[in-house]
């Protein structure tokens, strides 16, 4: 999260308190969380996941997580703390988001927008990691970019050489200074750490701090995570809405999802 400062290990309910603060000064605390990947983050606080590992089905058992989760965040956007998705829809884009506009404190976004984020801001912003408890076992490192080669590849050997250029290169990496994320190798980051400017700095720190302060990643999505992705962001726009229970949004997600990844059987 971007804001100013707070104590790293801040909780749900300091987060909750502070969207109060807020609103009474007349402003938001964010602009919401992507439901699927803060979802998925709160699961990973509790020893779950969104996703077995095998892809097959949900990685949790107890709907009262989803309950817990989902009541808090729409009870948020009831309460004004947060914009309605409405609102959120007429933004045009990133120059308009209400943390550009100074009518919120901060935004959920990925380490690597930070920098785009703050030269639109034109200002001085601070990276904040999310609220806990347990947020070490929920964060982890996701790479902005995943490299493969094709099975049938005529050509396996020089698309190897190609993607170890791009990801150990140090002048290969020069070029883009870590606009795709946070070099994995340490050779480079720290060939690239003279060259970076202030908000990139920031980035680069922060990602440091989040290789001490994380847990493994889970892995790419499973086959059919689109249309998972895709259900829960309705779900969670009508229970924003008040259009649709918690507990009832619990169960059909459930029941839905199940069914688009029991395919990967």
């Amino acid at each position: 999260m971007l804001i100013h400062s707070l104590d790293e290990n801040w909780t749900w309910d300091d987060y909750q308190n502070l969207a109060q603060k807020a609103k009474a000064a007349g402003i938001y605390i964010d602009t919401g969380m992507k439901a699927d990947v803060f979802f998925n983050y709160f699961l990973r606080t509790k020893g779950k996941s969104l996703y077995k590992k095998d892809g097959t089905g949900l990685g949790y058992d107890d709907d009262k997580l989803f309950e817990e989760f989902f009541n808090m965040t729409s009870n948020l956007v009831k309460e004004k703390a947060v914009p309605t998705p409405d609102y959120l829809a007429q933004l045009k884009g990133i120059e308009d988001d209400p943390v550009v506009t100074k009518d919120a404190i901060g935004i959920w976004q990925w380490s690597n927008q930070f920098v785009g984020l703050q030269q639109v801001a034109n200002r001085p912003l601070e990276i904040h990691n999310m609220p806990g408890p347990n947020s070490k076992e929920g964060l982890y490192l996701k790479p902005s970019m995943l490299w493969s080669i094709a099975s049938n590849s005529k050509h396996k050997k020089e698309a190897a050489k190609f993607i170890n250029f791009m990801v150990n290169d140090i002048e290969a990496n020069k070029l883009n200074l870590g606009d795709r994320g946070v070099p994995g190798s340490a050779k480079v980051k720290e060939a690239l750490k003279p060259l970076l400017s202030p908000a990139q700095q920031q980035v680069f720190e922060y990602v440091e701090w989040a290789e001490q302060n994380s847990s493994a990643f889970d892995g790419p999505d499973p086959t059919g995570a689109g249309e998972v992705i895709e259900l829960l962001d309705n779900l969670a726009e009508q229970m924003a809405f008040g259009q649709l229970k918690v507990e009832d949004a619990a169960k059909q997600f459930r029941q839905q999802a199940e069914s688009i990844l029991s395919q990967n059987q």
